[in-house]
């Protein structure tokens, strides 16, 4: 289905889509995922990232049912790249050509 760490795009029958690295699928009823943000769109009009749950852990995997879920595939570039800088401390470089 998808390998371990893969940042996914998740659509919930209840509208949200959601934004989560992928741990694994213990069964076919449920998919393990870590640091899940709701993707919503700001004041300014611009995409933003919230924590999809406030009042959990999430320095621990969160299961989410797959009876909950319409949609999941791989997040575009831009997305994935975005959610790591949120999520970790790394820093996802621009594509740039340095001259020496």
């Amino acid at each position: 289905m998808f390998a371990a760490r893969d940042i996914l795009a998740i659509k919930l029958v209840t509208g949200e889509e959601l934004i989560a690295r992928y741990v694994s699928s213990i069964s076919q009823h449920e998919i393990t995922v870590d640091h899940p943000v709701v993707m919503g769109q700001r004041s300014d009009g611009k995409m933003g990232m919230a924590p999809a749950l406030f009042s959990a852990n999430l320095e621990k995997p969160v299961q989410i049912q797959m009876t909950s879920i319409v949609l999941i595939a791989p997040a575009r570039t831009e997305v994935a790249d975005a959610y790591a800088t949120a999520t970790s401390s790394i820093v996802v470089p621009t594509s740039k050509i340095l001259l020496g």
